[in-house]
């Protein structure tokens, strides 16, 4: 089957600060390091299969996944936004793993952020901020 995976990020609070604790998660070996989305469309077209982002990139379109894996990492401080006029990724047939990254402003009638058919999404410290559809919010997925 299909399934989405949220893997939560614990909280450890110390004198009013809070700390993630790190949630283990494999990271395929020499990510491609991207900046622009031109860059990221180019990687993930060419079936990277670990891509590392860096900064805020903005989608003028969304990112389309057919039948192949990815795993897009942050440093936390990445954010892909959709610039209030475009949904980030549509998925079929493929899993996405998104580690350390926020997806923001997206939207679209069936999913802001994302719409899967038939896919596997695993988020590790991932904030969704601001993604609105006509359905289902941030994320639709179906199978």
């Amino acid at each position: 089957g299909y399934a989405v995976m949220v893997v939560a990020t614990l909280v450890a609070v110390h004198d009013s600060t809070s700390y993630p604790t790190p949630v283990p998660s494999p990271l395929l070996p020499t990510p491609a390091m991207l900046s622009t989305f031109e860059e990221l469309e180019r990687a993930l077209h060419g079936h990277a299969p670990a891509v590392e982002v860096r900064g805020a990139i903005v989608f003028d379109r969304p990112l389309r996944l057919d039948s192949n894996d990815v795993r897009l990492s942050g440093d936390g401080a990445v954010s892909l936004d959709g610039n209030h006029s475009t949904r980030l990724f549509d998925i079929e047939s493929a899993k996405l793993a998104l580690q350390d990254v926020a997806l923001r402003n997206g939207i679209g009638s069936l999913g802001g952020c994302v719409r899967a058919h038939n896919a596997t999404i695993e988020l590790v410290r991932v904030v969704v901020t601001n993604c609105r559809a006509d359905y289902a919010g941030g994320f639709y997925v179906h199978d």
